[in-house]
C-alpha cells in the first residue's frame, strides 16, 4: 500500500490523513476495500487514553468540556462519516485481516523484530499510553516499614533479578541484557532496537488504567450513539460526559 509507519509523535489528525490514504481499491473493482483499522464507532480509539488522563480516581481530574476533547469527538465522527474506520468492534481489531492496515496490540517484551508503532498522541503535547501496571510498595499498615523497604531494595537488586530471570516474568530493569538467558532458553527473539525504544517510551508516558468503568460504559452506550447519529452536537456530548464524570469521581 506504500504507507510508511508513522513515528512517535503523530496525532489523531495525522491518523485521519493515514486513514484516507489507507482506503484503497486493491483489486481494481471500483470499490475501496481496505481500511486503516477496525473499531466500534461508539468506542473512539482515543477514549481510553483520554479517560486515563482526565477521569482518574487517583488524581480526581475531570476535564471533558474543553476544545481538545470536542475536537477529538468531531474528528472521530468525521472519520466514521467518511467511512475511514472499518466496521467491527474493539475485539475484532485483534483478528488478522489482509484488508486492514493496523491492528491493536499490547506493548510487551516479546515483540521481537515485528513491526510496531506508537498509538497516536491526544495532541502535540500529550503522549499518553493506558497501562495495566503492578506496583511494588510498602503498606501503610506495615508493622516494620524499614524491614519492608530493605526487602524491596534487596528484591530489586540486579543480583537477585538476574538469579530470578527464569521464574520471574516481569521485566524490571531497563537494561534488557540481563534477560538474555531467559530469551535463549525459551527461544524468544529479543526486542530489536526500534521495538525496545518503543517499549521504553511507552513506559515513560504510561498512565495506569484507573478510570471508572461505569463512566466509559455511559459514554459508549449512551452519549456516543446519540452523538454519532447526529442527535446531539460534540459540545453537548462533552457537556454530558463532564457532568457524569464529576458526579462519579466526586462520589
Amino acid at each position: 500500500m506504500n504507507i510508511s509507519l508513522p513515528g512517535q509523535n503523530w496525532t489523531w489528525q495525522d491518523f485521519y490523513e493515514y486513514a484516507r490514504i489507507a482506503r484503497q481499491d486493491l483489486n481494481d473493482d471500483g470499490k475501496k476495500d481496505t481500511y486503516m483499522i477496525r473499531a466500534d464507532k461508539n468506542y473512539p480509539l482515543f477514549l481510553d487514553a483520554y479517560l486515563c488522563k482526565y477521569a482518574n480516581r487517583v488524581t480526581s481530574k475531570v476535564d471533558f468540556n474543553n476544545k481538545l476533547f470536542i475536537s477529538l469527538l468531531t474528528l472521530w465522527k468525521k472519520m466514521c462519516d467518511e467511512d475511514l474506520i472499518g466496521p467491527g468492534s474493539v475485539g475484532s481489531t485483534y483478528q488478522p485481516d489482509d484488508t486492514i492496515l493496523f491492528s491493536l496490540s499490547y506493548t510487551h517484551t516479546q515483540m521481537g523484530s515485528d513491526e510496531y508503532t506508537y498509538f497516536p498522541m491526544l495532541s502535540n503535547e500529550k503522549a499518553i499510553y493506558p497501562t495495566e501496571a503492578t506496583f511494588l510498595c510498602v503498606m501503610s499498615t506495615s508493622k516494620n516499614t524499614e524491614l519492608a523497604v530493605k526487602f524491596l531494595q534487596t528484591y530489586l537488586s540486579r543480583e537477585v533479578q538476574e538469579a530470578m530471570i527464569m521464574s520471574n516474568t516481569s521485566f524490571i530493569y531497563k537494561d534488557f541484557s540481563i534477560y538474555n538467558k531467559r530469551f535463549e532458553f525459551f527461544t524468544i527473539k529479543p526486542l530489536n532496537t526500534v521495538n525496545e525504544q518503543i517499549y521504553k517510551n511507552v513506559l515513560k508516558h504510561a498512565v495506569a488504567l484507573s478510570y471508572p468503568a461505569d463512566l466509559r460504559i455511559f459514554i459508549t452506550h449512551e452519549v456516543m450513539p446519540a452523538f454519532m447519529s447526529g442527535k446531539i452536537t460534540a459540545e453537548e456530548a462533552a457537556r454530558q460526559i463532564q457532568e457524569k464524570a464529576e458526579m462519579i469521581i466526586m462520589e
